[in-house]
This record gives structure tokens, sequence and C-alpha cells, in this order.
């Protein structure tokens, strides 16, 4: 379940939490902005490569993070800690 969170967070960070609509406006125009003509195939084609690379950044920016948290985890190291008659003692 946390990873699920993490994945709907990072996702709405990555996006820049537009909507579904406002990155169609984008990408169409993106695509116009190209010079490719609504209802063509290279304009299809251009949309799908927007969406191929929007989702493609989103799994990079996952892998990156997963790593990163990897990372940290190999990095940490157990901390003891012993009780003492004026509190605990920790390394």
């Amino acid at each position: 379940m946390r990873n699920a969170w993490l994945v709907v967070v990072l996702a709405c960070g990555l996006a820049g939490c537009a909507t579904q609509a406002e990155l169609a406006v984008r990408d169409r125009a993106t695509c116009e902005g190209f010079g490719f003509e609504p209802g063509t195939t290279p304009y299809a084609n251009c949309l799908m490569s927007q969406s191929q690379q929007r989702d493609q950044a989103l799994r990079d920016f996952i892998r990156d993070q997963r790593a990163a948290s990897d990372r940290a985890m190999q990095n940490a190291r157990p901390v003891y800690c012993n009780q003492t008659l004026t509190g605990y003692v920790c390394n």
C-alpha cells in the first residue's frame, strides 16, 4: 500500500498534478507547434510519442527514487541503546 501511495505522489509531482485534459492540450500544442496537422497520421504519432515520453520519464523517476532509497537503506546501520541509571546511551 505504501508503494502505491508513493507512485501516486511521484506521478502527481512529475506531471505537475495536471489533469488528463490539460496534458492532452499540452500535447496537441506541442505537436501543432512542430507543424503537424490534426487528423493526420504524423499528428497521431506525435501525440503518441508525447504520451510515451511522459510515461518513460515517470518510470525513470520512480526507478531513480527506488535506487536512492535502496542505497540509503544499505548505508543505514543499526543503533543499539542501553538503559543506564540516568537514561539511555546509544551508539
